[in-house]
């Protein structure tokens, strides 16, 4: 019986599996917080030998609709300021948000950032604070989501969570698409008691509108949270949000940076 690595209680074998068509592995359910995840996963490197999966399809349908709340979310409740997409994958997120006006910045130590070339966060310190610190589609993948959640905010400097995650209502059923057992790189499941676990562990507020999640220390209530994100689905004509575009800018400051050399990351804020 092994204990939850976001509340500490003890957890139940839901059932067995078999990932990458070869790791016979088992699931674990946390009676408390509804923690629920794999045995400790020793096949990472195999399953990231492609840091994105062949078979997330949804990948850019998922980052246009992202978009389109983070800029409600942002622009309500959020002064204007820095934001750094975690593990932002091939950056294709953190383009559309700067296109979109956000002054947006890329990390992630596993892919190959494509599409914000130029636009890279560095963890270390020297890029500041960043006022608000996205995890799309992450925490899934996570062996300990507290030590990533950390991370996150440790490496941005910030004091908000923005997440996106499919959450389950019990973990008891093994056929659950969001398990994807063929590609071995979803380890950690979530209920809506795990979240306000783990908001718990954070110190701060979990607000939940769908798969949209975010955590805070601020004043921001539920009610406002839900109807920003569904407000997402208006056209921006009926919502008044309009920013001055980032692309032409971006355009010249990273032609500026060839005429000098390679392009670099992007580190004067």
């Amino acid at each position: 019986m092994e204990s939850c690595k976001v509340c500490g209680a003890r957890t139940d074998v839901t059932h067995e599996g078999l990932l990458l068509a070869r790791y016979r592995v088992s699931y674990h359910l946390c009676r408390v917080c509804e923690y629920w995840c794999t045995d400790e996963p020793t096949w990472l490197d195999e399953a990231y030998s492609e840091a994105i999966a062949a078979t997330d399809t949804g990948l850019m349908m998922r980052n246009l609709h992202v978009a389109r709340v983070l800029r409600a979310v942002l622009t309500r409740f959020f002064e204007p300021g820095t934001y750094v997409d975690w593990a932002g994958g091939y950056g294709v997120l953190v383009r559309l948000m700067r296109d979109a006006g956000f002054d947006f910045y890329w990390q992630d130590r596993y892919a190959q950032n494509l599409f914000a070339r130029g636009f890279e966060w560095a963890d270390d310190g020297r890029s500041g604070a960043a006022t608000l610190v996205t995890a799309i589609e992450v925490l899934e993948h996570a062996p300990d989501p507290v030590v990533l959640l950390q991370e996150c905010l440790a490496g941005s400097g910030a004091d908000s969570i923005f997440l996106t995650q499919e959450l389950h209502s019990g973990g008891s059923d093994q056929d659950w698409w969001y398990l994807a057992p063929v590609t071995g790189q979803h380890v950690s499941f979530f209920s809506a008691k795990t979240l306000v676990a783990l908001g718990d562990r954070l110190g701060m507020n979990v607000l939940s509108a769908g798969t949209s999640h975010l955590f805070t220390s601020g004043p921001i209530k539920q009610p406002r949270f839900a109807r920003a994100v569904w407000s997402a689905k208006l056209p921006d004509r009926l919502t008044g949000r309009g920013r001055s575009t980032m692309t032409l800018a971006d355009h010249e400051t990273l032609t500026r940076g060839l005429m000098s050399g390679p392009i670099q990351p992007v580190q004067d804020r």
